[in-house]
């Protein structure tokens, strides 16, 4: 990304150290796109924005967006949230949470906020947010990754393209072709120019499909990988062979294709090489050649003759797995009982994946090289599948070899990035994917918000040791309310969540997780001899039933978990005091063991204010 620039609404103030700091923090816990910051008035007057921030809500221009928003932030807040963004609610702001603003066409963004507190040169309190938006951010990070990915030197051209804008971005444009992206306003009008100038009249009516919008949103939703399609077309006055590629950018609020990544690439050479490689390729003794180079690389291989359906199997370390040759379909129906596909983006068995009519619709070409990642049932064992094209018999893949190599480490590393380094519990990262990935699948599940009240306390009396110890203990407690199919996160801080995704899934359910939830955290925690107490708040959420938007599943069942919070202050400020004590004598001088008894006993007597209401 570009460096971060913060321009000050008030040209007599300047960001002085307080500020500053506060910048740096929220930029730290959130790894946002924008900052904002402004006064604790009755509109919450803006004091600064950052250049990110503006383009987030697609403002170009500082005194543009101050103007349309009044300089007030209120202004930016969806009017659904205005009530719970007030000065008051910013001032006890703590850890992430979703907002949802108003950008410069009206439209409404969800936005993962954190707060800190600075001050002004004349010492008035300043909130600090950063902003975060995942589309933003997720359209940002697929630009840099699709464009630094290995052998971009062989492309021609490259550039992002927005589907529903037509609109396009290009990354790099060598030789003649400059002419046409200089001179095109919209994507449309750069394809038209690309068949009209260079493009040979039989390949002109393929090149048009592949190109087309509404064909590309259509095909990426049902693929995994990428369009491709070659063409003849004239450069400098010599006919060559290029290769159109499409693939895949991001998707918007409703899972729908957006942008896509174009490549073009020259493989006039490599297909006249291909050709002499398929003439030796046709001869026993080039697939012997080829098999012993394998062997150098890989432990277990199959050559597979899609045309009559019967494998050769070999395997390195002179323990078969499977027999040496056989039928290959009874090959795929053994190993669909054997193992999962992780990679694809629907559920799908591997003699689907692996079948002659599949494989020869991603393999089109030479070039082509299919790969998916797969595990055993019980996730011991993790590996990826490459398929290479071998032989063909005109235009149609004839002969295949299907490679398998271990990726156990890679998904140990994964597993760690997934994981909450203090609690073992998954993370927000992982949080974020599961939400993503129950959205596309339409899958139902209930999602639970918790925060835990109290904890401050711990802290401030025992020390942060002590307070990531009854985190812990808060953490393995949570795991037994649940299966081993369900799952469970800290999100930061004192928050957690759950999902349950599989059961008779309703609100009736949802509630007696929550006593569940509550009677199992609300219990005193014994820790090193002290005994500790926290309460729970908790909201919850169910997709699609609450909502078919994921992202307002999880708003839900934070602001739940707020309104359960804000009732149990209520019913702590209504209630009498509870009060427990304990005896002593001089046989029984220990203090800290009387303070333990006198917190049991205010437990208890806090239990029987309870029952009487």
């Amino acid at each position: 990304m570009n460096k971060i620039e913060i321009y000050v609404a008030n040209e007599d103030t300047d960001i002085n150290p307080s500020v500053q700091e506060a910048i740096e923090y929220v930029l730290k816990q959130n790894d946002p796109v924008g900052t904002v910051a402004g006064y604790y008035d009755e509109k919450l007057t803006i004091w600064s924005v950052s250049n990110y921030f503006l383009q987030l809500l697609g403002w170009d221009d500082l005194d543009e967006f101050m103007k349309a928003s009044d300089g007030s932030m209120l202004s930016v807040v969806c009017n659904e949230q205005k009530h719970i963004f007030s000065s008051e609610r910013l001032h006890d702001l703590q850890g992430s949470h979703i907002l949802y603003l108003t950008d410069s066409k009206g439209l409404s963004i969800p936005v993962r906020i954190m707060k800190a507190d600075a001050r002004d040169n004349k010492g008035q309190p300043i909130w600090v947010l950063s902003a975060r938006s995942d589309h933003f951010a997720r359209n940002q990070e697929a630009k840099e990754a699709a464009f630094h990915r290995a052998f971009t030197d062989m492309n021609m051209c490259e550039y992002y393209v927005d589907l529903q804008e037509n609109t396009f971005e290009s990354m790099k444009v060598k030789g003649s072709l400059q002419e046409i992206f200089s001179k095109s306003r919209t994507w449309d009008e750069l394809i038209q120019m690309f068949l009209d100038n260079y493009v040979c009249p039989e390949s002109k009516e393929a090149v048009a499909q592949i190109y087309n919008r509404e064909y590309i949103m259509k095909e990426l939703r049902k693929i995994t990988g990428e369009l491709s399609q070659e063409c003849k077309a004239v450069f400098d006055g010599e006919q060559r062979i290029i290769r159109n590629v499409v693939m895949e950018g991001d998707t918007d609020e409703n899972g729908e294709v957006r942008h896509a990544m174009i490549f073009l690439r020259d493989v006039t050479d490599s297909k006249n090489a291909e050709k002499e490689r398929r003439a030796m390729l046709k001869q026993n003794i080039a697939m012997d050649q080829l098999i012993q180079g394998v062997t150098r690389i890989v432990e277990r291989f199959a050559v597979c003759d899609l045309d009559s359906g019967i494998y050769e199997y070999y395997e390195m370390n002179n323990e078969s797995y499977y027999n040496p040759t056989g039928d290959y379909r009874e090959l795929l129906q053994r190993m669909s009982g054997e193992y999962v596909i992780l990679t694809e983006k629907i559920n799908i068995q591997m003699d689907d994946l692996l079948s002659p009519e599949h494989l020869r619709k991603v393999i089109m070409s030479e070039d082509d090289l299919y790969t998916f990642e797969y595990c055993t049932l019980d996730r011991s064992s993790y590996k990826v599948m490459s398929v290479i094209p071998v032989e063909w018999k005109g235009s149609i893949l004839s002969k295949v070899m299907l490679i398998a190599q271990d990726i156990g480490q890679k998904h140990e590393l994964e597993k760690l990035a997934n994981t909450d380094a203090l609690t073992g519990l998954y993370n927000e990262r992982y949080l974020s994917e599961r939400l993503k990935r129950n959205g596309k699948l339409h899958k139902k599940f209930a999602m639970f918000y918790l925060d835990l009240d109290r904890f401050k306390p711990v802290n401030d009396t025992y020390g942060h040791d002590m307070g990531d110890r009854l985190l812990k203990a808060v953490s393995r407690r949570l795991c037994k309310c649940i299966r081993k199919t369900d799952y469970a996160f800290r999100i930061g801080g004192d928050e957690f969540s759950l999902i349950i995704e599989e059961g008779n899934i309703n609100d009736e359910f949802c509630e007696m997780m929550v006593r569940r939830i509550k009677n199992a955290i609300d219990r005193p925690f014994n820790i090193e001899g002290r005994l500790l107490s926290v309460d729970t708040s908790c909201g919850y959420a169910i997709y699609p039933e609450h909502s078919q938007k994921i992202d307002e599943i999880r708003i839900m069942a934070d602001h739940r978990m707020y309104e359960d919070k804000t009732q149990n202050r209520k019913k702590v400020n209504d209630s009498s005091a509870a009060i427990g004590y304990a005896w002593t004598s001089e046989k029984e001088k220990n203090l800290e063991k009387l303070l333990h008894e006198a917190d049991e006993a205010m437990y208890e007597n806090k239990k029987e204010l309870k029952k009487e209401g």
